[in-house]
């Protein structure tokens, strides 16, 4: 398993803590894989995605074991339907032979970040973010940025913690906030929102006052300000 540290953080041999902007600055100039998000169809002779806002398609190659195929099965609900895609790997250059010789470019597929079929989709804002999750019974939202994290429920309200402090393990992120008042822990595990059914790369797990909220997670682009 891949752990989140290699796309938001520079690999570490042990664990380490540092403050939200340390982290950022690390990231920045670590040389982490391409992101690429759309609208993907998978079907006979077709394996493609057209990126969000433009009319651009893009031929895909699937590095995931089959994950990529497998996510879009489980979405679609019927043959050629578009199903949104957040996707993590390298870009190339359009196959100059075959299917993919059509398409203005192509991408090597390592990770899929985030699916789904219904839900927020392109107009899902990440730029400047460094994790987002979410949950359901209660419905609640979480968004980690460099400087501060936020969090609403509809139990506890909307509050908010500056400074945040990330602990980079093998395969998780934990955050602590507001002298430990808020503690996430962001698991590199694959996630499936229990009532949409959108798929995610990570997992969350929020401990606030006494409570822990379950979820999904996904990381943003922190780069993108």
């Amino acid at each position: 398993m891949r752990a989140i540290a290699c796309s938001l953080f520079l690999v570490a041999l042990t664990a380490c803590e540092r403050t939200a902007d340390d982290a950022s600055s690390e990231h920045s100039i670590a040389q982490h894989a391409a992101r690429l998000w759309g609208n993907v169809v998978i079907g006979h002779e077709v394996r493609a995605l057209t990126e969000c806002g433009t009319e651009t398609g893009i031929w895909l190659t699937d590095r995931t074991n089959g994950d990529l195929a497998a996510t879009y099965e489980g979405l679609a609900t019927g043959p050629y339907e578009p199903v949104f895609m957040a996707l993590e790997g390298r870009r190339e250059p359009a196959p100059e032979t075959g299917f993919g010789a059509d398409y203005d470019g192509a991408f090597t597929v390592e990770r899929v970040l985030r699916a789904e079929r219904e839900g927020s989709g392109c107009a899902l804002d990440l730029a400047g973010v460094l994790f987002r999750a979410t949950g359901n019974e209660p419905s609640w939202q979480l968004t980690v940025r460099d400087d501060a994290v936020s969090f609403a429920s509809m139990s506890a309200g909307t509050r908010q913690f500056d400074n945040p402090v990330l602990t980079q393990m093998e395969d998780a992120v934990r955050v602590r906030a507001g002298d430990d008042d808020l503690v996430v822990e962001i698991e590199d595990r694959r996630c499936t929102d229990s009532m949409s059914g959108s798929v995610y790369a990570q997992s969350a797990a929020v401990r606030l006052d006494g409570s822990v909220y379950r979820g999904c997670a996904v990381e943003g682009w922190p780069d993108a300000n």
